[in-house]
């Protein structure tokens, strides 16, 4: 499957997850209350982290061994599937000790943790088997198992909450459903029979490439939610209830260089000519870059319907989403240009770079949440996104990128989207007339 059919294809699956997840953040929104909702938020803001960072380094590094290394694929999903094993136990026993000492989390109950905890695990070993699809450049079957899983978990939703059902427990148990099922379908997918198996030198080896690309993973997570773990404990659930609306809304944005991230990956490691690669790197920051300034400014024309579709008492996220949005333009460049690092070799300019970033963050954060509350939280995301985007943009000439490739639009791009987006959907239509 060509490169760009794959960014279509993700793209397309994206939109429809995208329109969905957004009517469904109404329903929940609605449901459950601007305190609830930041209950539920500061929870999956817990064990999201979890999932995607207590396999120190590992996982940031299977595409890497998977296709670059002469070690046998079947080889390296079996060593780092014990390895999450041992993870994953770890992490119950933290969980269960701080449930029953009452060190942390106390605002929910034991059996709302083990929920959270065999989600976390699931994504894990989801993740695991995803890295490997992504790898081997199996982009459409990645995306038949999200839309399958997302339509599934968004239409419950919407059904829970027509019939009046939909609240905190009901919801999480249903994120829990909908990860057993990416799981299974993901499983059968890969088609690989995973043994678990010991292999310290593998992993010493994966721990020492991943590391850098852990850390900056890390900071990366931590610089787009510092200021909800700040709200939280400066301003109360609440508070974050309501923020947490704006940046949902504004981060749909993410949805452009989320969904061209791992076809980049596949076309860098599957692709034998540099100049090619530089070419693709180049047209995909160009390309992203139109994309979300044209989504950010019909985003700033419809910012007064948040308080109609949300509710009134979500009236204060509408100033909070302007600002966000218009920092999410310089961070979707960084979201679509750190793949071109870890394929060079050069993990620690994504640590690099999300470090600055993450420490700007907090700084402006310290400031001035405690005087100006979700406001400053905002204000503090649109600069830091910013000085992200930048810093990619300077990375990326210094290794030989041309700045006006990069920056400046070009009447081919548009033109080429919408003649794969045309060819796709005619080539579907044929194939159901010549079923017919």
């Amino acid at each position: 499957m060509g490169y760009s059919k794959n960014i279509v294809s993700t793209l397309i699956v994206r939109l429809i997850t995208l329109v969905l997840g957004f009517v469904t953040s109404i329903a929940l929104a609605r449901a459950l209350g601007p305190s609830v909702r930041g209950e539920l938020s500061y929870f999956l803001l817990v064990f999201n982290t979890i999932a995607e960072y207590a396999p120190i380094a590992i996982l940031h590094s299977v595409p890497y061994f998977l296709k670059r290394t002469s070690y046998c694929e079947k080889h390296v999903l079996s060593v780092d599937f014990l390895f999450l094993l041992l993870v994953i136990s770890v992490i119950f026993s933290g969980i269960f000790f701080g449930s029953i000492t009452g060190l942390f989390l106390t605002e929910y109950s034991l059996v709302q943790l083990m929920i959270g905890f065999v989600f976390s695990a699931l994504h894990m070993f989801s993740k695991l088997l995803t890295l490997y699809l992504m790898a081997n450049d199996r982009i459409i079957e990645m995306n038949k198992i999200f839309l399958i899983t997302n339509l599934a978990q968004q239409f419950s939703v919407l059904l829970l909450w027509f019939f009046g059902f939909l609240g905190f427990p009901i919801y999480i148990l249903l994120l829990l459903i909908s990860a057993v099922v990416n799981l299974f379908l993901t499983s059968r997918c890969v088609k690989l029979r995973i043994v678990p198996r010991k292999d310290f030198g593998l992993l010493r080896k994966q721990f020492n490439y991943g590391i850098f690309v852990y850390l900056g993973a890390l900071f990366g997570s931590l610089f787009y939610r510092v200021d909800q773990f700040m709200i939280k404990n400066l301003s109360g659930f609440s508070e974050l209830g309501i923020y947490v609306i704006a940046v949902i809304i504004a981060e749909r944005v993410f949805l452009i260089p989320e969904s061209i991230t791992g076809p980049l990956t596949g076309r860098l490691y599957n692709s034998q000519d540099s100049a090619t690669r530089r070419l693709t790197v180049e047209s995909t920051v160009r390309v992203v870059l139109l994309i979300t300034i044209v989504i950010s400014l019909i985003g700033v024309l419809l910012r007064n319907m948040i308080p109609i579709l949300f509710g009134e008492e979500y009236a204060g996220a509408t100033i909070p989403f302007v600002i966000v949005l218009l920092g999410t333009i310089g961070a979707s460049i960084g979201k679509c240009s750190y793949p071109f690092f870890l394929f060079i070799g050069r993990p620690w300019i994504h640590t690099i770079v999300t470090g600055i970033s993450l420490t700007v963050n907090v700084g402006i954060n310290i400031m001035l949440i405690p005087s100006m509350g979700i406001f400053g939280a905002a204000v503090a995301t649109l600069i830091s996104y910013s000085l992200y985007g930048a810093l990619y943009i300077l990375f990326l000439w210094k290794y030989g990128h041309n700045l006006r490739q990069m920056l400046i639009v070009q009447k081919s791009d548009l033109s080429m989207f919408w003649k794969k987006c045309s060819t796709i959907i005619g080539g579907s239509r044929h194939g159901r007339r010549k079923d017919n």
